[in-house]
């Protein structure tokens, strides 16, 4: 199935999902297309259905890729194990609202005092980074929790595994308080860390809160300032933003917080639009109503990204840039098989180690468990294996029907958090669409402008490594 969709201009335009190519077509061609609902062969011109197969456009229905072939060609990448992310905190120094560990969502743990230990701390050393031989991770990452609870364990993997390997890089997700440290501070600036901080501006103060129920906008800018001061190379190169934004937002004042204030000023903020399918969040605080508000003011808020794009404002490139410029260099041309999403293969090029050495395929997936580092291999293959083969089965009886399939970005993380049912599965399919649907109007709108828009911009699929020092 073909998508048809006009741009803000309303001129009209089709995507074809088997090569990935979008095409502008004039108004006949279109009001056929849209009447047949995309499907080329139930289009009533027989001229019109005649000139999409003379330009190679088909409505063929392609088979996902299975198991093997996907396998085979993560192998063929020879991209060995790139990332290490590391769970070693289930304690936090906050209680922010919207928390998936606040205790509000079904079938997640809720905030506990666990961290991870010296015992558990060396044995991961010891399996990723001295047993692997040259296929050990080249990027470290922290995560809770929040990381820095647990600071005297993160200090000590990174000078150890600093002393065993030249070219690993760190980061950290946080937020951001406890750099307050000078200590802590002074450390990832000396061990070169990209610390990605989560604050939401202004609602920071009401939604991201201490354990005493205080808010913390306050003090978390006087820190970022802080950090600004004392080493602007850093914050300038190293220091990112995770904003989060809820139906409890004033969306608003937050687009003009963050366009606004100098320190913010070159930075492309990575802009989180809360997701709950369950809407527990919004019933819990009786948002429903902000949550539909909410869904209006960002569609304002894309609508006129093609007037500004070229600004560069922090906001509006956070939550348009780096979905626009994927799209602009997304791969095209005829391909006889669909991709399994955007999956990764669990275990082979990243995993993530919890508090009690427990491995899953990343932050994002907890609730797949592939080993632990205590067995005698921390990823079970046969576990990945299965875990592939069911989620490729079950993508295979809805993928190949859906014209979003080459654009995708589902994997494992986005079923539930790798809770693989069908249910899940399906669940955030029409988001999915919708937002893919909407990121082409917009795009097209804005290579009507410029048709050199997003040429220069680079696209980070992951976070770069150290260069290893010679001898």
């Amino acid at each position: 199935m073909l998508l048809t969709f006009q741009s803000f201009t309303n001129n009209p335009y089709v995507y074809d999902p088997r090569s990935n190519e979008i095409f502008r077509v004039d108004e006949h061609v279109f009001e056929e297309l849209t009447t047949a609902g995309g499907n080329i062969s139930e289009i009533r011109d027989e001229k019109v259905r005649q000139g999409f197969r003379d330009a190679g456009v088909s409505d063929e229905v392609l088979p996902l890729e299975d198991h093997d072939l996907f396998k085979k060609e993560i192998d063929a990448m020879q991209i060995g194990m790139r990332k290490l992310i590391i769970g070693l905190a289930h304690t936090c120094n906050l209680r922010c609202k919207y928390c998936i560990y606040s205790g509000n969502y079904a079938d997640e743990r809720s905030h506990e005092g666990k961290q991870m230990t010296e015992e558990t701390a060396d044995r991961l050393i010891d399996v990723f980074y001295v047993k692997r031989g040259d296929d050990y991770p080249k990027m470290c990452i922290f995560y809770g929790g929040e990381p820095f609870t647990n600071f005297p364990i993160l200090k000590r993997i990174v000078e150890k595994i600093t002393a065993l390997r030249d070219d690993v890089g760190f980061s950290a997700t946080t937020n951001g308080l406890m750099l307050k440290n000078e200590e802590i501070l002074d450390f990832i600036k000396s061990y070169d860390f990209v610390i990605n901080i989560s604050f939401d501006g202004p609602s920071q103060e009401a939604m991201r809160i201490d354990q005493n129920g205080r808010g913390t906008f306050n003090d978390l800018m006087g820190l970022i300032e802080h950090i600004a001061e004392k080493y602007p190379d850093f914050y300038r190169e190293k220091v990112g933003f995770n904003v989060t934004v809820t139906p409890a937002s004033d969306l608003h004042e937050t687009v003009e917080f963050f366009n606004t204030n100098p320190l913010f000023s070159g930075k492309t903020l990575n802009v989180i639009r809360h997701y709950d399918p369950d809407n527990v969040f919004c019933r819990k605080y009786d948002l429903m109503d902000h949550e539909k508000t909410l869904r209006d003011e960002f569609d304002k808020l894309r609508r006129e990204y093609p007037a500004v794009f070229k600004e560069h404002r922090p906001f509006h490139d956070g939550c348009y840039l780096s979905p626009l410029a994927r799209l602009d260099q997304r791969p095209m041309g005829d391909v006889t098989r669909l991709p399994l999403n955007s999956c990764c293969y669990p275990g082979l090029n990243a995993v993530f180690v919890d508090i009690d050495g427990t491995c899953s395929p990343c932050e994002r997936t907890e609730h797949i468990k592939l080993g632990s580092i205590y067995d005698d291999e921390p990823v079970n293959l046969k576990t990945a294996e299965e875990l592939v083969k069911k989620y490729q089965e079950i993508a295979g009886r809805h993928c190949p029907r859906c014209w979003a399939a080459r654009l995708c970005a589902k994997c494992f993380s986005h079923v539930r958090r790798g809770t693989v049912t069908e249910e899940n599965f399906v669940a955030n399919c029409d988001d999915f669409r919708e937002s893919f649907r909407k990121s082409m109007e917009l795009f097209t709108t804005i290579k009507e402008i410029d048709e050199n828009a997003f040429a220069d911009v680079k696209v980070i699929t992951e976070l770069p490594v150290k260069e290893k020092q010679k001898a």
